[in-house]
């Protein structure tokens, strides 16, 4: 069987653009029109766009943030020695398994979160401001960790 590193082309010039940082880029790339778009005042349209920047930008947050709060737990959990025994026991779950239950409980809480505190500000400040408002912080956010990974490279 193949394994999926087998089936991947890594290119070197592009090798940045792995992971968190490559979905910073894309959501900063729809960022720019969306900027536009409320200049322009076309609020819909701009609506769109940081809804997309917004998703992709929180899809590679939860990379890193998967990565981190799994790493982690599996270092309080300890880890299991692999070595096979011929005992009958009941199942145990994995510490490995653990970590990663707890990781996605963590992550979907703070979706969670994120969406009732996203609600409540559009409700406060009205639409537009909110709008720009989180255009603003996204790109801000996207710079900020572009700069971070590129120190930490």
């Amino acid at each position: 069987m193949v394994a999926m590193e087998d089936e991947v082309t890594r290119v070197e010039s592009v090798h940045y653009l792995e992971g968190a940082t490559g979905h910073a880029v894309v959501s900063t790339l729809f960022l720019v029109p969306a900027g536009g778009l409320l200049l322009a005042d076309r609020w819909g349209f701009a609506a769109v766009c940081v809804v997309v920047a917004t998703g992709v930008s929180l899809n590679g947050l939860s990379i890193y943030a998967w990565d981190a709060v799994r790493e982690r737990f599996e270092t309080l959990l300890g880890r299991e020695e692999s070595e096979p025994d011929r005992e009958l026991r009941p199942h145990h779950v994995s510490d490995e398994m653990k970590a990663e239950l707890i990781a996605g409980l963590l992550l979907v809480g703070g979706l969670i979160v994120a969406l009732t505190v996203g609600s409540v500000v559009l409700r406060t400040v009205g639409f537009r401001v909110g709008l720009s408002a989180t255009a603003g912080a996204l790109f801000v956010g996207n710079v900020c960790g572009l700069l971070w990974s590129s120190r930490n490279r």
